[in-house]
């Protein structure tokens, strides 16, 4: 259902640089002492994190120098990932990641770009802090010569918005609120202008479930929609599409929008199914961050009747 939903309304995400500065404790990494690299990277990004059930996949991009007198392509460089809370390659910390190295061409002497994806367990995601890669010319990525090199990048933490414990009840042809007492926790990001709510029904039970967003008083002000905009007080904080005959409702954050405000924007969601077509209805909500992080999907029960 996820792989559905992601392709259909697949978040636009934008790379941001991995806040390790280059050359920040290679040294550190290993034992030995990393010489001039055949293999030199350049510069690392993370490009997606997306959660998938009890996995979540990284996608990542990495500009690679060539700098030996041989070409290479993306079967012939290898590579090992590990996911670390200590930013030491090799303790007992590291978790191992299965990664794969796509679209990567490097003649003699030049700079490609590598698109690097992989799974990894939640659990594994949520115990590390750091994704480490080394990258290497040959099949032997721990001998001490020139061939190494790694790569350092920070892992974010994933939004979660979680809903209250029970079932939502109303009558087919009201709107109801579909979680008053859901709560929403990020520990890293302070401010999700650019980022998005996302909202579905993600069952068949009828063709024209309407969601959209109830007029409710909060700390900040009175949160209402006027038309296409979504206001808290007097401040437009952001545009709202579709929600009508069971579309995605999709609220992009264009304001100064925190946690509170997200806690209180999906508080305020509200469903209306056709008259007399009854029915529970699984409302599924999951918020996409404004760089490269998309939260869990969390679903609230509505039963209509």
């Amino acid at each position: 259902m996820f792989a559905f939903l992601k392709n259909l309304f697949a978040p636009r995400v934008t790379r941001r640089p991995s806040p390790i500065r280059r050359g920040f404790g290679i040294e550190s990494l290993e034992s030995r002492q990393l010489l001039a690299a055949d293999l030199t990277i350049a510069s690392e990004d993370l490009i997606s994190i997306e959660p998938n059930g009890a996995n979540v996949h990284i996608s990542a991009q990495m500009f690679v120098l060539n700098s030996g007198d041989q070409g290479l392509i993306a079967n012939n460089v290898h590579l090992e990932g590990v996911l670390s809370s200590d930013l030491v390659f090799g303790n007992a910390d590291d978790v191992l990641v299965d990664l794969d190295l796509l679209d990567l061409n490097l003649p003699a002497g030049t700079v490609a770009n590598g698109n690097i994806s992989g799974n990894v367990s939640l659990a594994n995601y949520q115990a590390a802090n750091f994704l480490l890669i080394k990258i290497d010319s040959d099949t032997d990525i721990n001998e001490a010569n020139e061939n190494n090199n790694v790569a350092l990048m920070s892992l974010p933490d994933l939004p979660t918005l979680t809903t209250s414990p029970g079932q939502t009840s109303g009558k087919t042809n009201r709107v109801v609120r579909v979680d008053p007492g859901i709560q929403f926790t990020d520990s890293a990001s302070q401010n999700f202008s650019g980022g998005a709510l996302h909202v579905l029904v993600d069952n068949d039970v009828g063709d024209n479930n309407v969601l959209s967003v109830k007029r409710i008083r909060t700390e900040s002000g009175v949160l209402r929609r006027r038309q296409n905009e979504l206001r808290l007080g007097s401040s437009v904080i952001g545009t709202i599409q579709g929600g009508t005959n069971s579309q995605q409702l999709i609220i992009t954050f264009t304001g100064d929008v925190g946690r509170d405000e997200i806690q209180s924007i999906a508080s305020a969601v509200s469903l209306k199914g056709k008259k007399g077509v009854t029915g529970v209805r699984d409302v599924q909500f999951f918020v996409v961050e404004p760089e490269i992080v998309t939260g869990f999907v969390a679903v609230k029960q509505v039963s209509l009747t």
